[in-house]
């Protein structure tokens, strides 16, 4: 239990701090997905945070191109061979 509440902190801790500017005000959005166990690795995160970056003059997030891109449901590999693909990463 100590090393997911570690795990998760150390989430919602680089979110807080990645999240900046721009997607600033998109925090409580990622802490969401991150609470519920929808991102659970850095590297979804980072790309996560590319997704809103590219977006972030959209007034809403499109939630289902948005977990497509950052893996919700994927294996780490899965998220870097597909971005890689993309040149997104």
């Amino acid at each position: 239990m100590y090393l997911l509440t570690l795990l998760l902190g150390n989430l919602i801790y680089a979110a807080a701090t990645k999240a900046t500017g721009s997607i600033e005000t998109k925090r409580a959005f990622l802490a969401k997905y991150i609470g519920q166990g929808k991102i659970t690795t850095s590297l979804q995160l980072d790309f996560a945070i590319t997704y809103l970056k590219k977006n972030a003059g959209l007034p809403e997030i499109n939630a289902e191109e948005f977990e497509k891109s950052c893996g919700v449901n994927k294996s780490s590999f899965f998220i870097y061979k597909t971005n890689i693909m993309k040149n997104e990463y």
